[in-house]
């Protein structure tokens, strides 16, 4: 019985704190950046969007967000952040972040999104997802880390000369428009990589591709020469183009499913 009124008490204050509602007016603050920054992180429900138009980072939130509202620059790494208990705000919180050209890591978490218009370009970049957030981007790299977790979603266009990592779990999907030389590619659990076109050719390209799909996973790809690939639990791979699938291993659930195509 005790068991039970701590697990009821622990739920109330869940639900109270998940229905917070911030009181104060909508407001706007600026921090300003002492240097440039190469990595970035956010939580905590942060809509950033990438702009060249401000030389401050710009905060608009509730007062009351506003209060608990961390930014914090060391060493290039940049972190934006709420520092409180409380679960999701009904209000987002919007960041206009000045463009630095040096950004090459990207880290979202709980509920926010990061969006930017100007390519992300360096030798090595990484994007990762966490707890229902979004990135939407162009990254032009030799070697290019996407990890969406937790219902999170990537709508990233891409142009990589050597190693793309693709990581999805957990209801995840990515939305990939571009040509990488070899995809590493990793999904579990209900994550999707969505059907996208490009002519007669599904828009995630590469010439080959390896790794793992398992339960409950679908991926749309188009690769020119070799696929090695193991899927299991009810795992569908769609593919255009002629590559060579004779590496690869599949169960009795699972698929490769011919889209059409013909040897570019």
């Amino acid at each position: 019985m005790k068991k039970l009124i701590t697990l009821l008490n622990i739920c109330t204050l869940m639900a109270l704190f998940s229905c917070t509602v911030p009181s104060g007016d909508y407001v706007t603050e600026h921090f300003p950046l002492s240097t440039g920054y190469y990595s970035i992180f956010v939580s905590d429900g942060m809509i950033v969007t990438v702009s060249d138009q401000v030389d401050d980072i710009v905060i608009s939130a509730n007062e009351a967000v506003m209060e608990k509202m961390h930014v914090e620059l060391k060493n290039g790494r940049l972190r934006i952040y709420r520092n409180d208990f409380s679960f999701t705000y009904p209000t987002k919180t919007h960041v206009t972040l000045p463009y630095d050209p040096d950004l090459k890591t990207i880290e979202v978490n709980m509920d926010s999104e990061f969006h930017t218009d100007y390519g992300i370009e360096a030798d090595e970049v990484k994007v990762k997802l966490d707890m229902d957030s979004k990135f939407y981007g162009y990254i032009l790299a030799d070697e290019l880390e996407l990890i969406a977790n937790n219902d999170s979603e990537i709508h990233c266009s891409y142009d990589v000369h050597d190693l793309m990592y693709v990581k999805l779990t957990d209801e995840s999907s990515a939305n990939l428009d571009g040509y990488a030389d070899a995809v590493n590619l990793v999904m579990k659990d209900n994550s999707e990589i969505e059907p996208s076109w490009n002519g007669d050719y599904y828009a995630f390209s590469c010439d080959q591709c390896y790794g793992s799909m398992e339960n409950n996973c679908k991926a749309y790809i188009d690769c020119e020469s070799r696929i090695a690939m193991t899927l299991t639990n009810n795992s569908f791979l769609y593919y255009t183009c002629v590559p060579d699938i004779s590496e690869s291993l599949i169960d009795n659930s699972s698929d490769f499913i011919y889209s059409g195509g013909s040897k570019k």
